[in-house]
């Protein structure tokens, strides 16, 4: 059986690295924790862009395949996260 795999995130002032928490707690407990970056800060407006995101889940799918995944996000990542699922 694969190991379960979060997808974290980040909101529209933060970046993948500010959750490096929520990663090491996802690899104590033997999860995957995949961070991708939304878009630059400078422009906030790609986070819910479709084809963006479109094509950060079908980046993303191929390692997660056979996977139990939770799609969390922090602030703009959550409604970003919700469109990509």
């Amino acid at each position: 059986m694969t190991t379960p795999a979060v997808v974290a995130l980040h909101g529209f002032t933060r970046s993948p690295q500010n959750l490096q928490r929520l990663a090491d707690a996802c690899s104590a407990r033997g999860w995957a924790c995949v961070r991708p970056t939304l878009a630059p800060r400078l422009l906030p407006a790609l986070y819910m862009d479709r084809r963006r995101l479109t094509g950060l889940a079908g980046r993303l799918a191929p390692s997660l395949v056979g996977r139990e995944v939770a799609v969390v996000g922090h602030s703009a990542g959550a409604a970003a996260g919700r469109r990509a699922a």
